[in-house]
C-alpha cells in the first residue's frame, strides 16, 4: 500500500514512460500474490511473455546508501518534532539543536531538562 500511496503521489510529474515503468514494477512484485489478475494487466501492458518467466527486478545498491537521518525529538515521551540531520552528527550537536527547537523550549517552559535519554540515530527525549 506504501508504494502505491508513493506511485500515486508523483504519477502527476512524471513522464509517460516513467508512469509505465512504474506500473509494471508494481505489477512484478504483486504476481507472488495474486498472480492470476497480474498476468491479465502484464499481458494488458504489453508483456510480451507469462510475467511469471520474467527476471525479478534487480536492485541499484547505489541509491540505498542513506545520507540523512530522521530523528525523533520529545519533551517527557510526547513527540515535539522529527529532525532531518546528517549522519556523521555528533550526540552533543544534536541535543544542542534539539534543545534550541521552539517546540521544544514551549514544552519545557524556558526550564533546562532534568534528563536526557539520547537513542542513537533515532531519539532525543528530554524528561521535564
Amino acid at each position: 500500500m506504501t508504494i502505491t500511496n508513493l506511485l500515486a503521489s508523483r504519477a502527476r510529474s512524471a513522464s509517460p514512460e516513467a508512469r509505465l515503468q512504474a506500473a509494471r514494477l508494481l505489477v512484478q512484485l504483486l504476481n507472488p500474490f495474486a498472480p492470476h489478475v497480474t498476468e491479465e494487466l502484464w499481458e494488458r501492458m504489453g508483456g510480451e511473455q507469462l510475467l511469471a518467466g520474467t527476471p525479478w527486478p534487480t536492485v541499484d545498491e547505489s541509491l540505498l546508501v542513506e545520507e540523512s537521518m530522521e530523528v525523533v525529538v520529545q519533551v517527557s515521551g510526547k513527540v515535539a518534532e522529527v529532525l532531518k540531520l546528517p549522519l556523521d552528527t555528533s550526540q552533543d550537536v544534536l541535543e544542542k539543536l534539539a534543545l534550541e527547537l521552539p517546540s521544544v523550549q514551549r514544552r519545557l517552559h524556558g526550564a533546562a531538562p532534568k534528563r536526557t535519554i539520547h537513542v542513537p540515530g533515532r531519539l532525543v527525549n528530554f524528561v521535564a
